[in-house]
């Protein structure tokens, strides 16, 4: 289901260099959709009514091996910047948007990529949502741009190869639901289930047959239960 509202989320309270960046999306995509920027830790959040999106900004490390499901984000007075895992990530979102869960159709974790771990970051993240229902969260490869000074301005993902193309074919998608192991277990459980159910309605069956029968039959199977039993 698309949505034509988004939230460009920054999770740093910290000061950082995505800001700017993000007012220049929200302005270059305006007629397109409606956005609304929250950071963590800002006393102004302004959520949008309805069903919407959530792209979450941030930048790739340069060191994965050293941080590998870590983003960052650069500030703009020193030569410093902010690392956060992807936990501490989920659990920032998590108090921004805790109560509006229900209404978030999608993730979007948008941010750059190039050792290909983006999928278990997305796992990660997606294991520490306090959700119940179903969300949908996106996660991306290569290096990713804020939209272009086109006159349709574009998302894209560039590769080291000199390759690049849209954001959006550079996006795959997991579901936030039960787990592999917990469906696994919840068809065992369908098993038992029915097989519980299969012995008990064949029990009643046979009782329900026994006392049916008339005195003479019952007796001659009572019979010959006692002679084959002993």
């Amino acid at each position: 289901m698309k949505t034509d509202q988004s939230i460009l989320y920054i999770p740093f309270k910290e000061e950082n260099d995505l800001l700017e960046p993000a007012k220049h999306w929200a302005e270059k995509l305006k007629n397109r959709k409606k956005y609304s920027i929250i950071q963590f830790g800002s006393s102004e959040k302004r959520f949008i009514p309805g069903k919407f999106s959530v792209y979450i900004l941030g930048h790739g490390v340069a060191s994965p091996e050293r941080y590998p499901a870590h983003i960052v984000s650069h500030r703009t007075s020193c030569e410093a910047e902010t690392i956060l895992s992807i936990e501490e990530v989920a659990d920032r979102f998590n108090q921004d948007f805790l109560y509006y869960l229900p209404s978030i159709l999608r993730v979007k974790l948008y941010f750059c990529n190039t050792v290909g771990n983006a999928k278990q970051i997305a796992e990660l993240f997606r294991d520490r949502l306090l959700c119940a229902d179903p969300v949908k969260i996106d996660y991306y490869a290569g290096t990713l741009g804020a939209p272009s000074h086109e006159p349709y301005p574009q998302k894209y993902a560039f590769f080291s190869n000199g390759f690049f193309m849209r954001a959006s074919w550079a996006r795959r998608s997991l579901l936030k639901d039960i787990r592999e192991d917990d469906q696994n277990q919840a068809r065992e459980n369908v098993k038992q289930r029915s097989y519980s159910r299969f012995l008990s309605e064949a029990k009643k069956r046979r009782v329900k047959g026994y006392w049916e029968c008339g005195d003479e039959k019952r007796n001659l199977l009572l019979t010959h239960r006692r002679t084959s039993s002993s």
